[in-house]
C-alpha cells in the first residue's frame, strides 16, 4: 500500500522561491522546507498512520498473540509507541512517495528520500501523541546525510 503526497503544493505557495530553485545549482537551507515538511506531516497524518498500520499490524498480531494478550489490553497504538524506531532514520516501513515534486531541482533522489522519512517519523510521533516528535524536522534533519540540502544550525 503507498500513497503519494506531494510537497509541490507549498512549495508553489512561495513563487518566487520556486522560480530561484528551479534549474539552480544552488543548495536549499532546510529551514525553507521545513515549514512544508511539518505541514505533510500534519496534513497526512491519518494516511501515513493507515500505511503504517498495513505494514506493522501482522507484527501487532504475532506480538498479542505471544504474549496471551488482547487487543483491549495492548492497543495498536501501545504496540507503535514501544516498537516503532522513530528514533531511527530509515527504520520504518511505510511508502511513501512523492508525486510531481522529486523533479523540482536541486533536490537528489536521496534527499526526496530523508524528507519522506522525516515526514513520516514527525507525523507517526504526532499521530502517537509523543511530546519530543512534536514540531521539530530540524533535529531530525540533523541526522541525515544530504546532497543539496544544507541544515541550518539553530
Amino acid at each position: 500500500m503507498t500513497k503519494v503526497i506531494s510537497l509541490n503544493h507549498y512549495k508553489t505557495q512561495r513563487t518566487n522561491r520556486r522560480r530561484q530553485l528551479k534549474g539552480s545549482p544552488q543548495p536549499i537551507w532546510f529551514s525553507e522546507i521545513s515549514g512544508a515538511i511539518q505541514a505533510l506531516a500534519e496534513k497526512d497524518q491519518g494516511l501515513i498512520y493507515q500505511n503504517i498500520h498495513y505494514y506493522y499490524y501482522p507484527d501487532y498480531i504475532h506480538c498479542i498473540e505471544n504474549q496471551q494478550l488482547t487487543e483491549q489490553d495492548y492497543s495498536f497504538k501501545d504496540f507503535l509507541r514501544d516498537q516503532l524506531p522513530l528514533g531511527e532514520t530509515f527504520s520504518i516501513r511505510h511508502g511513501v512517495d512523492f508525486s510531481g515534486s522529486s523533479h523540482i531541482n536541486p533536490l537528489s533522489l536521496g534527499d526526496w528520500e530523508n524528507i519522506a522519512d522525516i515526514i513520516v517519523r514527525l507525523s507517526i510521533g504526532q499521530y502517537l501523541a509523543l511530546p519530543e516528535m512534536k514540531n521539530y524536522p530540524l533535529e531530525l534533519a540533523q541526522q541525515y546525510r544530504w546532497e543539496q540540502v544544507k541544515v541550518d544550525l539553530q
